[in-house]
């Protein structure tokens, strides 16, 4: 508007979702225009070749079987499957209107909707059946939406956000699917979550599937078209997230494929995904708080392959990734964010027998193999890891039990161990992963630009290996292997780096060979080494542990009945229980013992400078140390270096904290008493400090 040289302008977003195509009706013959309900209890559709605008509807009760149909759907179109109703599938095609022209370059269909409720018995929801054959389903925003839209969102965006944009209280649809190709749709399976976020036990099975995508017909899938869908859909159901020309469809990206092939939340799939095939995807599988199992599934361009958030740990949300997957070319490009497998929360998940890269993976265009975020007690074992950036990373486990190491395999021998074969950073680990074991391990490295060090640790990180006193035993060393590719008895020092961060030491306790010892890379922080006197006997000897977590079968024979919480399945080891309380009877006693209750006497002693050998004798006399005590000692250093000695070998192993203060110290000390206290850092046969108690209690409860 102008007026007397003042102008204003004001623009707004007008969204148009049209009710009905604005193609004429002849268009769509053979065929449907409007809605057709199946009236029949069951009836068959036979070589039938359809233009369909509105929706197939198979209402509860009835049934609808397609066999060797071809079925093109216009924007509007979809197949509706009511709860209680089903629809048989056998070698159709199912894809949009051919003709593009009324609906523009980016016409995509609907897809199956499959509606269920929540409580109801499995033969009360919707379902649809695939039999093994040639099933196609491409160019659909959803290709089966185990749920319901709620359409009233797009007039009413402001509603109940439990309902937008799915109404949550039609989740739990069912889907068998076996031998389905689905082919650039934006998503191919999407299980809507339930009401109140209960967890639904779903008998749904998708087996030999193929889900592949080259380039999505909508070009709102792309980030950088001018009216892209996104940020993205929201498992939350929150409606800022939601996209607001098409609230169903999921997130835009630079690729302009499939956002992911499957997305679930709030389900526990009762049949393990087996021997599936994605490709091209941004994620293939993306999960919320549900618990699934896959196995024999091939996952190849991808910027997440499996990606699972949870945000509660409980037995209901743990997974097996197991049984030889294959991942490639993920993320597929260089300085690209991306993980082979994801997972962030979690509890009791096994990641077995499966391989991460392949000889041809250009390092450089990889990420993660496994990046693990807030999960516990975890069970990595017997997998492969090629030419990856970070083969395993690992950050805030805690200070519960969980491994990366050898154990039984069902793709080759049992106790062989992880390979990492020509990764940059083999075990990554940060913050507190005070319960992680790293045990026999395979690390393959020739040295050079795609190798860097074996296991980078930049938190908190539990000894490896255990020395606990006593005559010392195979399974005590960490049993990790590092080779060179040239000499597999004696690899070179470089090929064995570990690098720990300043103030995040630990302890190292390995077998004697050549290839089971470990060498600080120049730039770490001290990492104490422990020998064992031996040699590492055959992997079934040297590497089984105490004891593994206990696995949850992912069959139940009621499946109405709730796993029990994870206290009341792993095995309760009554002599192990009696050990750790006599062991923390024996750690009060030496709390109460410390200084010999004279604490600021001795601090006054040092401070003032008592002569050399008296202050020796008296501390001494009064060990067991404080903390206090030893840090005091340790920054004045009043004593000679053989009285400092004397002192110290009583009061190794030291705490967390004193550690950074006798380290430093330690550089100060002529090489060979400094060699001698540090290997009794690692272990002290003459004493049992609170350290050295406090080690074998967190040992013993693992």
């Amino acid at each position: 508007m102008s007026r007397e040289e003042c102008v204003s302008t004001t623009s707004k977003t007008l969204y148009v979702y049209p009710k009905r195509c604005f193609c004429i009706e002849q268009e769509w013959s053979p065929g449907f225009f409007e809605d057709y309900v199946v009236t029949e209890t069951s009836e068959l559709w036979e070589d039938q070749v359809l233009d369909i605008r509105g929706q197939i509807i198979v209402p509860s009760g009835h049934s609808l079987t397609l066999y060797k149909c071809d079925l093109v759907f216009g924007t509007q179109g979809g197949i509706t499957v009511h709860d209680g109703g089903e629809l048989i599938v056998f070698a159709t095609k199912m894809s949009s209107h051919r003709d593009q022209s009324c609906h523009g370059p980016g016409a995509m269909w609907q897809g199956i909707e499959v509606w269920g409720k929540f409580g109801m018995p499995e033969n009360g929801q919707g379902r649809v059946v695939f039999t093994d054959s040639d099933n196609i389903i491409e160019n659909a925003h959803i290709g089966v939406l185990l749920g319901k839209r709620n359409e009233d969102y797009v007039c009413n965006p402001d509603m109940d956000p439990m309902f937008v944009p799915f109404n949550t209280e039609s989740s739990c649809g069912i889907i068998k699917a076996s031998g389905v190709t689905f082919n650039n749709n934006g998503t191919d399976i999407k299980f809507v979550r339930t009401v109140n976020n209960e967890q639904y036990i779903n008998p749904s099975d998708v087996a030999n599937c193929t889900f592949t995508c080259t380039t999505l017909l909508d070009p709102g899938y792309l980030s950088t078209y001018t009216d892209s869908y996104g940020p993205s859909t929201s498992y939350s159901g929150n409606p800022l997230m939601a996209n607001p020309r098409n609230p169903w469809a999921a997130g835009s990206n630079l690729e302009q494929r499939s956002p992911q092939a499957i997305w679930m939340q709030n389900q526990r799939l009762m049949v393990t995904m087996n021997k599936n095939t994605f490709e091209n995807k941004q994620m293939c599988i993306e999960s919320y708080d549900s618990r699934f199992a896959v196995t024999g599934s091939t996952f190849d361009n991808a910027f997440w392959g499996i990606r699972i958030f949870n945000t509660i740990n409980t037995v209901n949300n743990s997974h097996r990734i197991e049984e030889e997957n294959y991942f490639s070319n993920i993320p597929g490009q260089p300085g690209v964010h991306g993980a082979y497998i994801y997972i962030r929360g979690g509890i009791l998940d096994r990641i077995r027998d499966n391989y991460f890269g392949t000889p041809g993976t250009i390092q450089d265009e990889t990420n993660y193999g496994i990046f693990t975020l807030g999960a516990s007690r975890f069970i990595i074992q017997e997998n492969d890891f090629m030419r990856l950036n970070t083969g395993i990373r690992v950050s805030s486990s805690g200070p519960q039990t969980s491994d990366i190491r050898a154990g039984e395999s069902e793709a080759h021998d049992d106790w062989r161990g992880n390979y990492f074969t020509q990764c940059d950073k083999n075990i990554f680990t940060t913050s507190d992963n005070s319960g992680l074991r790293l045990k026999c391990n395979n690390c393959y490295n020739i040295t050079g630009s795609m190798y860097t060090v074996n296991f980078r640790n930049s938190g908190t990180l539990g000894d490896q290996g255990f020395y606990p006193g006593g005559t010392p035993q195979q399974t005590w060393g960490a049993g990790n292997e590092f080779f060179d590719g040239v000499n597999p008895m004696n690899p070179s020092v470089e090929s064995r780096y570990l690098y720990t961060s300043t103030n995040n030491t630990y302890n190292y306790v390995h077998h004697n060979d050549v290839r089971t010892t470990p060498t600080l890379h120049p730039d770490s922080d001290i990492i104490t080494m422990q020998p064992l006197g031996f040699d590492k006997d055959e992997n079934t000897i040297a590497c089984p542990v105490v004891s593994d977590p206990w696995i949850i079968p992912f069959t139940n024979d009621d499946p109405d009945t709730e796993l029990p919480p994870v206290e009341d399945i792993i095995p309760i080891r009554h002599d192990i229980l009696d050990l750790i309380e006599n062991l923390e009877y024996d750690l009060e006693q030496a709390g109460n013992n410390k200084d010999n209750g004279i604490t600021y006497e001795l601090l006054s002693d040092i401070e003032q400078g008592m002569p050399n050998g008296q202050l020796k004798n008296k501390l001494v006399a009064s060990s067991p140390l404080s903390d206090t005590v030893i840090i005091a000692l340790l920054i004045d250093y009043p004593l000679s270096h053989g009285n400092f000695k004397n002192v110290m070998e009583m009061n190794l192993p030291v705490s967390k904290n004193v550690e950074p203060y006798f380290y430093a110290r330690s550089e100060t000390l002529p090489e060979g008493i400094s060699r001698q206290l540090l290997a009794l850092q690692a272990y002290n046969p003459n004493t049992l400090t609170e350290t050295a108690i406090q080690r074998q209690i967190n040992y013993w409860s693992r």
